[in-house]
């Protein structure tokens, strides 16, 4: 009977595919678990935000996109992540990062330390890259071909813990005509 059992659990786990993106995505967290995206903050004390990428069945070699955030807000350092080889640009304007490695797993991409100069409920957001509107995944095919990348989160400092900002993940927003544009291509 065992033997029946543990026979029919390898087929199950045997048979079961891995979770597949069509898309990648760029996520912006509070924590290094990438289980929150909302933080409390008080002028000129300094937090971190962690930039994760989650790239599609494809994998990802590089990835570019720029942060947007409130004008009383000011980087302090950013430090790529272990996996990141070369970034270019800043997070103001636009920046890349190229990874040592092709990945399919999730990838820290920087931490980024925010010192507020003001209090108030401030979201800090992805963006294209300033010189090519882009947020954008090289993947790992032949190549290294481009492919976009979506923002996963946004985190949000001082939003009450029960806000619909904090509340839950979001997700890449679409509409009729959107759906309509993807086969029109």
């Amino acid at each position: 009977m065992r033997t029946l059992l543990l026979t029919v659990v390898l087929a199950a786990m045997l048979t079961t595919s891995a979770a597949a993106y069509d898309y990648g995505y760029i996520g912006l967290f509070t924590d290094e678990a990438r289980t929150s995206w909302c933080t409390e903050a008080i002028p000129y004390t300094a937090f971190d935000i962690y930039v994760f990428c989650l790239p599609s069945d494809n994998g990802v070699r590089a990835v570019e996109f720029s942060l947007e955030f409130p004008s009383t807000y000011v980087i302090v350092t950013n430090t790529p992540g272990p996996t990141v080889s070369v970034t270019l640009g800043n997070l103001y304007d636009g920046i890349a990062y190229s990874l040592y490695l092709c990945s399919t797993d999730w990838v820290l991409l920087d931490t980024v330390s925010f010192l507020p100069t003001a209090g108030g409920q401030a979201p800090i957001w992805l963006e294209g890259h300033g010189d090519t509107g882009n947020m954008a995944i090289a993947n790992c095919l032949p190549g290294y071909p481009m492919e976009p990348a979506y923002a996963y989160t946004s985190v949000f400092v001082n939003y009450p813990p029960g806000s619909a900002e904090c509340s839950g993940v979001a997700t890449k927003e679409t509409s009729w005509g959107a759906i309509k544009e993807m086969y029109n291509d």
